[in-house]
């Protein structure tokens, strides 16, 4: 089996790219962008192939979710990497304009850098930016992509939409560029970032070494994507039945999986059974995707529901969210219930389904178990 493609470490180019900026101090010669993905191109030996490894921007994304029968185009990830890399750059002092010309800047900080020349670990980074500069200029230039794309949606006020924003966009661009098992120093930079942003915005529970340990939206909503299509069908099953048998206490539930990976029907059906009501059912369909569902796929579901007569409820279940047009076309539907990402995030805290409460603090965590068992069923 081939190898699958992937770039050079994060930490190889961040590397090449100091050295690079480091050889012009002397006479501060202006690199342009251009020149200087050329140097980077020839330093790395970089291939055609990974030149053209692409991923879903938020941009991308954007452009999808205001037509989903437009052709996505997607970004091309060392571009998006070498772009990230010059705002690192600028973050920490290395250079002073970033904008058309790079020009290796010349200061106290830039000491840090004349006895480097290694690929940068997560360890050689914290030393470079040890006062957090990088993280806050990138939280920054994130903050202002976010104004831009949210500004229309009225959500800027929306802590909890932040934090579960910033930095997908590097998540995706991490997972396409380097495989399912990521780049250690642009992981960790992600998270390093992330857990400065949660101390920008402040949390509910006090700031400290043991309420920091409390789950974040973020790792639930992390611990949800990285499900298979087929384990996130049994969980929105699971997720669904609890929470019908939590609101209907004298009930009898009972849920069954129908679903296979890809298929394009229903993918489950639970029951609840009352004295007063009867037998009512519930059918699941799920999308476990990285784009916003529109209103053909709704309307797809839809008719697969006619072939339930006896359904009461259709739930449309996804891990993303619902384009605009989508949840216009569903609103005056009384037939299906649309739940996305950040549904099942509230349903899992409010009714604690895959997280468990800490009974030394009022903190949430993951319940692994519940997940493990996912897997076992």
């Amino acid at each position: 089996m081939d190898e699958a493609i992937k770039l050079p470490s994060f930490g190889k180019i961040l590397n090449e790219s100091i050295q690079l900026m480091k050889s012009n101090l002397a006479v501060k010669k202006p690199i342009t962008q251009s020149a200087f993905h050329k140097h980077i191109n020839s330093r790395l030996s970089i291939t055609k192939e990974q030149k053209i490894l692409k991923f879903l921007s938020t941009a991308d994304i954007e452009l999808a979710n205001e037509d989903e029968d437009e052709d996505v185009s997607s970004t091309c990830c060392y571009d998006e990497v070498v772009s990230l890399v010059i705002l690192i750059l600028d973050a920490i002092g290395l250079i002073e304009n970033s904008f058309f010309n790079l020009v290796s800047n010349y200061d106290n900080k830039t000491l840090d850098f004349l006895n480097i020349n290694e690929t940068i670990t997560p360890e050689v980074f914290d030393k470079i930016d040890i006062d957090n500069r990088c993280c806050l200029w990138l939280i920054t230039s994130e903050m202002n992509d976010y104004t831009q794309m949210e500004f229309d949606k009225g959500c800027l006020g929306n802590t909890t939409r932040v934090r579960s924003s910033l930095f997908k966009q590097y998540e995706r661009l991490n997972k396409a560029a380097y495989g399912e098992d990521l780049d250690p120093l642009l992981t960790h930079l992600i998270n390093k970032c992330k857990g400065v942003l949660s101390l920008m915005l402040g949390s509910n529970a006090k700031i400290s070494a043991e309420e920091n340990t409390s789950v974040s939206r973020t790792d639930i909503l992390s611990k949800i994507n990285n499900l298979t299509p087929l384990e996130f069908e049994k969980f929105s099953l699971s997720l669904l039945s609890n929470v019908l048998e939590k609101d209907n206490v004298r009930a009898i539930v009972s849920s069954k999986h129908t679903g296979k990976t890809a298929d394009g029907g229903v993918d489950g059906i639970v029951k609840v059974k009352t004295k007063l009501k009867g037998t009512q059912e519930y059918c699941i369909q799920c999308k476990h995707y990285s784009k916003s569902i529109g209103v053909q796929t709704l309307r797809e579901f839809l008719g697969t529901l006619l072939h339930f007569r006896n359904y009461h409820q259709g739930y449309f279940i996804t891990n993303s969210s619902f384009s605009p047009k989508g949840l216009e076309f569903a609103s005056d539907k009384a037939n299906i219930v649309l739940l996305g990402g950040e549904d099942l995030i509230d349903l899992m805290i409010e009714y604690e389904i895959g997280v468990k409460k800490e009974e030394s603090a009022k903190i949430f965590k993951l319940d692994e178990v519940y997940f493990r068992d996912l897997l076992i069923n």
